[in-house]
């Protein structure tokens, strides 16, 4: 192999274009996350109201097997629009693929309102591109001594433990959750009266984020059981949600820092997708008798 071999850059696994009036924008990336990160930075401040906003996002290359995952989790959504979930603007068509190998993820127009709106624009990203899942299952010793120490009593016996896993094992899921990692915690949340919007795992380039509405009084609750986790968690307002009526506070939790550099989120990602069980324990443990699940 020559040195100018050697030396060639490998191509990013994700490639993508907004074409925005006259102006082209590249985006690429080595991740799903990454390239919505990229994306939605590069959709903030260049729309106005009279303009259409043409994306494509493509993965270059990938297995057989992987690609079709995508085509699947993209025909699910694509023309299945409804509150809380599905694809609003963005229609999959592989004859517009610059690769050969190629799958296109997104390829059409997406509408200056939603562009000028900058959740609601990360939030079609996501969904456009999360893939389906099983839910993983809860290690429970993982998660017993910060439970422990969080209980609100003098102590939590593994028997009462082992009683919460079973509990929490069988929450009722919500398989429309496409990020799989999240949805027994979504589900906790739930149950304690902490109603999530939209959630997102990760996937390794980035660490988890949930976003919720609640009453003032779960903050509190909320705020206690992140003291027990590994990562420092923080809770942020990101204006109202208009999903609910009258419209409330939209809440998003994620960990300190969580766009961090791609060497430090592979140190830190296994301790925060453990928090999300840990977090969903300690949230159901401390739930009150008369919040039904």
């Amino acid at each position: 192999m020559s040195d100018d071999q050697h030396n060639t850059p490998q191509e990013p696994k994700y490639t993508g274009e907004l074409r925005i009036g006259e102006k082209n924008i590249p985006v690429s990336a080595d991740s799903l996350e990454m390239m919505i990160a990229k994306t939605h930075d590069a959709l903030q401040g260049m729309a106005r109201s009279a303009e259409i906003v043409n994306v494509h996002v493509e993965q270059s290359h990938d297995s057989t097997e992987h690609r079709k995952k995508l085509e699947e989790s993209l025909r699910r959504r694509t023309g299945r629009p409804k509150v809380g979930g599905g694809a609003k603007y963005f229609n999959e068509s592989q004859q517009f693929r610059t690769h050969p190998d190629g799958t296109v993820l997104m390829h059409g127009i997406l509408h200056p309102q939603s562009a000028s709106k900058n959740l609601t624009t990360r939030m079609h990203l996501m969904r456009a591109l999360q893939t389906d899942a099983s839910t993983p299952t809860v290690q429970g010793d993982l998660h017993f001594e910060r439970v422990a120490q969080s209980a609100t009593s003098d102590q939590c016996t593994r028997e009462q433990f082992d009683a919460l896993i079973q509990q929490y094992e069988t929450l009722p899921l919500n398989e429309e959750i496409d990020d799989a990692a999240v949805r027994r915690l979504c589900a906790a949340l739930g149950a304690c009266g902490i109603q999530t919007e939209e959630s997102c795992e990760g996937h390794g380039a980035n660490l988890p984020q949930i976003w919720f509405t609640c009453p003032e009084d779960k903050l509190s609750i909320l705020a206690a059981a992140l003291h027990h986790l590994r990562e420092k968690w923080e809770v942020q307002t990101q204006g109202l949600s208009h999903y609910v009526s009258p419209p409330s506070t939209l809440y998003v939790l994620s960990p300190k820092d969580v766009y961090c550099t791609a060497s430090k989120a592979a140190e830190r990602y296994p301790r925060a997708i453990q928090d999300l069980d840990t977090l969903g324990l300690t949230l159901l443990m401390q739930r009150k008798p008369s919040e039904k699940i």
